[in-house]
């Protein structure tokens, strides 16, 4: 396994991973993105727009930081804290 799955296998359970991330492929599944923003939770939509983001290289979902530090409990905070001290991309 690359590092990057290996890291979002790792966030498993504080963003989607199945049937939304095809690692083997390094694809996403865009229809489940759409269905799983429409009914998450704030803090759940926010953490996957930030996986999103490292995976797409770019920000075309929305992430936003300031959001972010609003909404999410400790738990989320700490994973996007830990991206930015040592930021890669999938």
């Amino acid at each position: 396994m690359t590092r990057a799955p290996a890291v979002f296998v790792r966030l498993r359970g504080k963003i989607p991973s199945t049937p939304l991330w095809d690692f083997s492929d390094k694809a996403y599944n865009l229809d489940g993105v759409e269905h799983y923003l429409a009914v998450a939770s704030h803090g759940q939509a926010v953490m996957l727009r930030f996986a999103l983001g490292i995976w797409r290289h770019d920000n075309t979902m929305g992430f936003d930081l300031f959001e972010a530090a609003a909404i999410c409990d400790d738990r989320y905070r700490k994973v996007i804290m830990e991206w930015m001290k040592a930021p890669w991309w999938a």
